[in-house]
């Protein structure tokens, strides 16, 4: 019997993909990282992630520094 991949759904903009295609992040101490393992974490595809405004809201979603945010995504895309 064939196992099935588990989907998510991107909290910015709602839509639903594999768990192996979208970046799965934690808000931790008012920043965010990539998932360290333990704890709560969401998911948010690539689109949302390379798209400006949408970064903006997520950072002002989450209250963190905008430049600390920056970091990380320099972090994911390598």
């Amino acid at each position: 019997m064939l196992k099935r991949k588990p989907i998510r759904m991107c909290i910015v903009c709602k839509q639903r993909g594999f768990q192996d295609t979208l970046i799965r992040l934690q808000h931790k101490e008012d920043n965010i990282f990539l998932f360290q393992g333990f704890g709560r974490s969401f998911y948010v595809c690539h689109n949302c992630m390379d798209d400006a405004k949408k970064r903006v809201g997520l950072a002002k979603r989450f209250k963190v520094n905008s430049e600390n945010f920056d970091k990380l995504l320099k972090e994911i895309d390598g």
